[in-house]
């Protein structure tokens, strides 16, 4: 499998990919417009753009404020809710847009209560790796809502596929 090192400008316009995966990228890059003209470019007509980035909509940003996890400064600087994603791809040239909020919900949930928990001075250290086993319980207790958020794609996570529109020949 050939493997490129470097970034989807340095590729040129090759249209020689069918799939460019954008996991957690999109919000770290100064110019995410760029970024998805080049992804587009290097993607073969119909080809799948695959993007995963915080949901700056979600119901956790606005339950835990600036205690949120998808807030990450400086490391994240472009957040994205589902509309305006999609509104970016469409502009962009790709077509076929889905938004939805497929995985991340827990992940999120649990690590916004971290970040509330240590603004308050109380201890992490149960909340993490090996301590965490007890909050297999609490998880399964939050499936429902973790579920219903993500239908309504108000979950921490948004993940975006889009096809490369045809090329004028």
């Amino acid at each position: 499998m050939p493997i490129h090192a470097g970034t989807l400008r340095d590729m040129g316009r090759s249209a020689e990919f069918d799939v460019v995966t954008l996991w957690h990228v999109l919000e770290h890059v100064t110019d995410p417009a760029t970024l998805l003209d080049d992804a587009w470019h290097v993607l073969r007509p119909d080809g799948l753009v695959v993007i995963e980035t915080p949901n700056v909509d979600s119901v956790d940003r606005r339950l835990f404020g600036r205690h949120w996890t998808g807030w990450d400064p400086p490391r994240h600087l472009h957040l994205f809710g589902p509309r305006i994603l999609a509104q970016i791809l469409v502009r962009h040239g790709f077509t076929e847009v889905d938004v939805q909020c497929r995985s991340g919900s827990w992940m999120g949930l649990s690590m916004s209560l971290r970040n509330l928990a240590r603004s308050r001075g109380l201890s992490t250290s149960g909340m993490t790796g090996d301590g965490a086993l007890h909050l297999q319980a609490a998880r399964a207790l939050a499936t429902p809502y973790l579920t219903l958020i993500d239908r309504l794609r108000l979950g921490s996570v948004i993940t975006a596929m889009a096809r490369s529109s045809a090329r004028a020949s």
